[in-house]
C-alpha cells in the first residue's frame, strides 16, 4: 500500500479514538490480508477467516508488521466472515468464533499504536 503520511505519527500514549485522530492528522491504513496470507502459504481459494483459528500466529503477525510500518488502523480477518460466504468452506457454524477471534488478533497487534476496524 503506497501512502504519503502528512505528519510525523506521535509517539505512542493513549490510544486516540478514530475522531480525534482524523482531526490530527492523515490516517493511515494497512493493505491486502488475502496477499499476505497466500504469501504466508495460505492455498488460493481457502477461506482465510478459518486461519484466525488454525494459523493465529500468522494472522498476529501480519497484523503487527502493518504497524510496525506505521499503520494507525488495522482491519480485521473477517472480509468473508457471513454465514453465507463462511458456508462455501464449510465454516459457517463457526461464524462468531472466526469473527471474535479475527477482532481479537487485530486487538492485540494493535496495542496502543493503532485501532482496530471490522472488515
Amino acid at each position: 500500500m503506497l501512502a504519503l503520511l502528512l505528519t510525523p505519527k506521535e509517539p505512542a500514549m493513549a490510544k486516540p479514538d478514530f475522531f480525534t485522530l482524523l482531526n490530527q492528522r492523515t490516517i493511515i491504513n494497512d493493505g491486502g490480508m488475502g496477499t499476505q496470507l497466500i504469501a504466508a502459504g495460505m492455498p488460493m481459494g481457502y477461506g482465510s477467516e478459518r486461519w484466525n483459528i488454525e494459523q493465529p500466529d500468522t494472522i498476529r503477525d501480519i497484523h503487527r508488521r502493518y504497524v510496525e510500518a506505521g499503520c494507525d488502523l488495522l482491519t480485521t480477518n473477517s472480509f468473508g466472515g457471513t454465514r453465507t460466504c463462511l458456508a462455501n468452506h464449510q465454516s459457517d457454524d463457526k461464524v462468531e468464533q472466526l469473527n471474535q477471534a479475527a477482532a481479537q488478533l487485530a486487538s492485540e497487534a494493535a496495542g496502543d499504536d493503532a485501532l482496530v476496524m471490522g472488515d
